[in-house]
C-alpha cells in the first residue's frame, strides 16, 4: 500500500507539473506513447503517460494492497 500511495503522490505531483509549464493536455494515447505502439518500445513516454501511468499503477497497488491487508488481518 505504501508503495501505491507513493505512486498517487509522485503521479499528481508530475500532473501539476504538466499543467503548470503548458505541457499537459488530455489526449495520453499519442503516438510517443510506447503502449500505443507495443512493437516499437524505444517511443518512450510523453509527459502526459509519466502522470497517467503512476497515478493508474497507483490506483491498483492500493486497491490490490487493501485486499492483501485485508486477507492478512483475518
Amino acid at each position: 500500500m505504501a508503495g501505491g500511495a507513493y505512486l498517487m503522490v509522485e503521479g499528481s505531483l508530475r500532473l501539476k507539473r504538466a499543467i503548470d509549464s503548458d505541457v499537459f493536455h488530455v489526449e495520453v494515447w499519442r503516438s510517443e506513447f510506447w503502449l500505443y505502439r507495443p512493437s516499437n518500445p524505444k517511443l518512450g513516454l510523453s509527459p502526459n503517460a509519466h502522470w497517467f501511468l503512476r497515478l493508474a499503477g497507483g490506483i491498483a497497488s492500493l486497491a490490490i494492497g487493501a485486499k492483501v491487508l485485508r486477507v492478512a488481518t483475518r
